[in-house]
């Protein structure tokens, strides 16, 4: 029986997710906050109020869906950054080397608009970059979301389209990199009828932030096994294996013992 069971609790499930860095980096917190940032210029061709009126729908319709994701992404809002080099500087990791001034270190995941040439090259089709720019260990500390401001392409999108886009774009915050799947938000490119997380989707963000099960409350907690280099994906055999054999052995029933014969 106890095979049974350990055949229907391994996984079965293929993956065409990645991940955005090599180190399989993640945010450290469970409730990560999403806000727009307001530079002391105003955006040339980016409305960062309507930004901020959509991620609220972006973050619930996709990310905060996932049962068996941990990650609750949390929207303020907006506030003024009161540093014009988000919306000018260029964009690279914390510490690292930039060829000009770099976009400011954040905390958590911020959204706004930049119009550097070095981000956006001539007549760049990207409609934003993201990059998860504060990294302690293994650990992301804060991320940045910029709109390209050189052009109107963000602005010409649909309001369904923006909201997928902003959901696109922290998922690569969040540390997911492209989707091999057409279905998927994380593909790389636009799909218009694109609404929801496809199952490829939300494989990737339970694998970066999966949910802990106490088993029978019993303080066993089970969950994924990390692994890198693997190009993503949850590696959960042992975690369901134990699970099975558990089962399987509380379902194991002693066998009773004959009674005794009686003395002639």
């Amino acid at each position: 029986m106890k095979f049974v069971f350990l055949f229907l609790l391994l996984p079965l499930t293929a993956r065409a997710y990645t991940l955005n860095n090599s180190i399989g980096a993640r945010f450290d917190n469970e409730n990560v906050n999403v806000r727009v940032g307001l530079n002391p210029t105003p955006c040339d061709n980016v409305d960062l109020d309507e930004v901020a009126s959509l991620l609220n729908e972006a973050m619930d319709d996709f990310w905060n869906t996932v049962s068996t994701s941990r990650l609750q992404l949390k929207t303020s809002g907006s506030e003024n950054t009161g540093d014009d080099n988000y919306w000018t500087g260029e964009l690279c990791l914390t510490g690292g080397s930039c060829g000009g001034t770099p976009v400011p270190a954040t905390s958590d995941i911020i959204v706004t608009c930049n119009k550097n040439t070095t981000n956006f090259p001539g007549a760049s089709s990207l409609l934003a970059l993201t990059l998860p720019n504060v990294i302690s260990g293994k650990d992301i500390k804060g991320a940045v979301v910029l709109i390209n401001d050189t052009n109107g392409s963000f602005g010409d999108l649909t309001r369904n389209q923006k909201i997928a886009v902003l959901a696109h774009e922290v998922g690569h915050a969040i540390g997911l990199g492209h989707s091999q799947e057409s279905s998927a938000l994380m593909y790389f490119k636009i799909v218009p009828t694109r609404t929801t997380l496809a199952r490829d989707d939300r494989l990737g963000v339970t694998y970066l932030y999966p949910v802990q099960m106490d088993l029978f409350g019993a303080g066993c907690f089970l969950g994924t096994i990390k692994t890198l280099g693997d190009g993503g994906g949850t590696n959960s055999f042992w975690p369901t294996a134990l699970a099975g054999l558990l089962l399987s052995l509380l379902l194991k029933r002693p066998k009773k013992e004959s009674a005794a014969s009686s003395p002639a």
